[in-house]
């Protein structure tokens, strides 16, 4: 069972934006009280009531999105696969969580709270470290053969005791997330979106 919890989610996703004639009607309302005051509170109610309009038509656009997102990927399994899309990120299971934030740039802005890191559902066990000195970093990179900038082919092996319940990572599994790595940075360089916040935040 999933549950989505968070203020107005779920009138956001079952009654998507207000009805014409409901806003009309505040219109006349708010109409017939500004002919009762002065003209500088009128233009102060008419700023108002301006904010508050592209306020909630931006903050409801933005919740029926991320909701309607979420509800298309409610069958995805919990592997490591690679992540592509931006919503595919913002709604990553666990696994793909843990292995999401291990990517050095993305766990930097994580540090720096300029990314959600999953509002809670990501638990950091070492928030201070980044890179080789992550645990879950080496986990992904132990025994990746990879090409660097010269064009030669590498591979480190870390010699790390696996933690309780860990195991170590298939070939396939490790592709899958350089794959899921790299385009976290081709998100983030776009700028379109927080790879990590499953209300679809901004960065």
């Amino acid at each position: 069972m999933q549950i989505v919890y968070g203020d107005g989610g779920f009138d956001a996703l079952a009654y998507g934006e207000t009805h014409p004639n409901v806003t009309r009607f505040i219109d006349e309302q708010a109409g017939r009280l500004g002919n009762s005051v002065t003209t500088a509170a009128r233009g102060f109610m008419n700023y108002v009531g301006d904010l508050v309009d592209r306020v909630s038509k931006s903050e409801t656009s933005q919740r029926i999105q991320a909701l309607a997102t979420k509800a298309g990927t409610l069958f995805d399994t919990d592997t490591v696969r690679p992540l592509t899309s931006l919503p595919e990120f913002q709604h990553a299971k666990s696994q793909m969580r843990r292995w999401t934030m291990a990517n050095p740039e993305l766990r930097k802005l994580y540090h720096e709270q300029r990314v959600e890191g999953y509002q809670g559902l990501y638990v950091d066990i070492e928030p201070d470290r980044i890179g080789e000195n992550h645990y879950d970093y080496r986990r992904a990179k132990d025994g990746l053969v990879e090409v660097d900038e010269s064009g030669d082919w590498h591979s480190v092996t870390y010699m790390d005791e696996l933690s309780e319940d860990d195991r170590d990572l298939t070939l396939s599994e490790q592709v899958n997330i350089a794959l899921t790595w790299e385009m976290a940075e081709y998100h983030l360089a776009r700028k379109c979106g927080d790879p990590t916040s499953p209300q679809n935040a901004p960065l």
